[in-house]
């Protein structure tokens, strides 16, 4: 599914290219030409995007030591990281998650985005 997002593109005073959106929070790419900025942005905002997906979360919070908490009940899922110690919690709702609830999830897990990003 093909998504329209408003890219703003600087030239920094060092010769390079900066690229920002106030439609995809977080995304921010930097590039020698306009093109190579642009093509960089585009897969930045893939990644912040495919992260918000349901699946997404849920496998990315497996590698993280999580599991689903089969006490759960509702449109909510527990999940739990014995390691940790930590719960979160993740709504079962059709359609991508909002990126506040995403960062909440990781806050309650104790995740930093860009280290949810990588992983």
């Amino acid at each position: 599914m093909e998504k329209i997002i408003n890219i703003h593109i600087e030239k920094l005073p060092e010769g390079f290219y900066l690229a920002t959106s106030d439609s995809i929070q977080g995304l921010i790419a930097q590039g020698r030409t306009v093109t190579e900025t642009l093509e960089i942005a585009r897969d930045v905002a893939k990644k912040l995007l495919e992260a918000q997906s349901d699946e997404t979360v849920n496998q990315k919070l497996k590698q993280f030591g999580f599991g689903f908490h089969p006490q759960a009940a509702g449109s909510h899922e527990i999940w739990f990281n014995p390691n940790t110690k930590r719960y979160t919690t993740i709504p079962n709702h059709p359609g991508d998650m909002p990126e506040g609830t995403l960062r909440a999830i990781l806050k309650q897990a104790d995740i930093g985005v860009h280290e949810f990003l990588r992983a």
